[in-house]
């Protein structure tokens, strides 16, 4: 049984069966990435642990069928020669899947900076006494193993999303349970529609919404309107609204220093600019701020977030990578507040942005090829470099390239450039020599003793 097993796993059959699974794997690959780009296609395919068992197999069935032509045969060295090249191949890779970095990496001009962020991320959690504790958040079998045996009197991750996008939403609830007041508004013009959410004062930082030169402000439930208020300093066109202790919604127009009613009409708000229309969509007097997060397939240029639900015995708390500051995570043991964040690694120099050129393609604004005048500090001459397309900067096992730019407040240009480190590289360009020196030894062989049988 354990010898046919074994002959199996080095069997031609078993091989092609292989190959040809993982090449339909890597076609499928491919056209995820075309459509929901690099980093789902990472997370879900090439970086998951079934696709890493495949690439076991791989190697297994590899090293079976060299050991099983042992041992050693001249006329075999071009065979020998070309396994030890793929099982070479096949380390390189899981040398790149477990140690390689792939991240980047933003340079403000004039200003430097060695933090690179990578593409992982980790859940952040400091306990009531202060105690912090990270969990990893990858596709590996490993991190979900961990997370399963998280103990029960820790917090725990309940859900992970590594694609999802915010939802919030205002729910109704008895005027005993209220926390907050607010409204769900269309914002309408000939020229545009916004939809949005106003909230009284409070934690959610909702209470006012900027449009250009209009500014939407909600006090929440008021007895009396004041005639008084910070917010009645700004400096633009202002709507104040609020509820009244019956319930009912008014809007105000804060003009030449004095509130002017406006009628609510069938649920719609006749602005006094630009034909303006505000409808309310859904008004609460007594209710609840939620907010959550729901999976979603990204494309290439969609903002999405990396979200997780994490769980305290009956207590829980959505924690996503585009909230800025902590979320408590309330329990009778105290507050735990969580944070997600990708993970950083530091170079050691620093890259400062001297100047960044970008052409555009002839006749338009659109852009041809960008171009970064880098200097490296902390090195004894101060290196001064150029990164643009197909010229990269090798530094310390590091590759820095040209990725894209942002523009800055003062009218200036940033740049990103993707940073990447593969521990593996050398090792492949290894075997792919092996591999071909041990395809053209086989060839010889062949042609010298065409009627030799292996």
């Amino acid at each position: 049984m354990i010898d046919k097993a074994v002959r199996l796993a080095g069997s031609l059959k078993f091989a092609i069966s292989l190959m040809s699974l993982i090449t339909l794997v890597m076609m499928v690959g491919t056209f995820t990435e075309s459509y929901f780009g690099t980093a789902f296609a990472k997370f879900y395919i090439y970086r998951s642990s079934w696709f890493l068992v495949l690439l076991t197999l791989l190697f297994i069935n590899i090293l079976t069928a060299a050991l099983l032509r042992l041992p050693y045969r001249f006329r075999l060295l071009g065979f020998y020669t070309s396994h030890l090249g793929l099982l070479l191949l096949l380390t390189g890779s899981f040398i790149t899947l477990g140690y390689g970095v792939d991240g980047s990496i933003e340079l403000w001009p004039l200003k430097p900076t060695r933090t690179v962020q990578v593409d992982t991320y980790t859940l952040h959690i400091i306990a009531p006494h202060g105690e912090h504790r990270s969990e990893s958040l990858g596709p590996s079998l490993v991190d979900w193993i961990r997370h399963q045996l998280t103990q029960a009197d820790q917090v725990r991750i309940q859900k992970y999303l590594p694609f999802a996008v915010r939802r919030e939403m205002l729910v109704a609830t008895e005027p005993s349970a209220a926390r907050t007041n607010g409204f769900e508004f269309l914002l309408a013009s000939p020229f545009f529609k916004q939809s949005g959410m106003l909230l009284a004062p409070g934690p959610e930082n909702k209470d006012q919404i900027f449009f250009g030169p209009l500014t939407l402000v909600h006090l929440g439930k008021l007895k009396t309107l004041p005639t008084r208020t910070p917010v009645f300093e700004v400096k633009s066109k202002l709507i104040v609204s609020h509820f009244d202790e019956a319930d009912q919604l008014h809007f105000y127009v804060y003009e030449k220093g004095a509130l002017r009613p406006l009628p609510l009409t069938d649920q719609t708000l006749a602005l006094p600019w630009m034909n303006m229309t505000l409808t309310i969509l859904h008004a609460v007097p007594h209710g609840q701020f939620i907010s959550d997060y729901a999976a979603t397939y990204p494309n290439q240029t969609e903002n999405y977030a990396v979200a997780v639900k994490a769980t305290l015995g009956e207590h829980s708390v959505w924690v996503g990578s585009d909230q800025n500051s902590p979320q408590a995570l309330v329990t009778p043991q105290g507050s735990y507040y969580l944070l997600v964040r990708r993970d950083q690694i530091a170079l050691p120099y620093h890259l400062r942005l001297e100047q960044f050129r970008m052409e555009t393609q002839p006749g338009s604004n659109e852009p041809a090829s960008f171009e970064s005048s880098v200097t490296l500090s902390d090195e004894s001459p101060t290196e001064a470099v150029k990164i643009f397309m197909n010229h990269p900067l090798k530094k310390d096992r590091f590759t820095f390239y040209q990725a894209s730019y942002f523009s800055t407040d003062d009218g200036n240009f940033g740049s990103v450039l993707a940073v990447n480190r593969d521990p593996g590289r050398p090792v492949k360009y290894t075997a792919c020599l092996l591999i071909v020196f041990g395809f053209v030894l086989h060839w010889l062989w062949c042609r010298k003793s065409p009627m030799t049988k292996p």
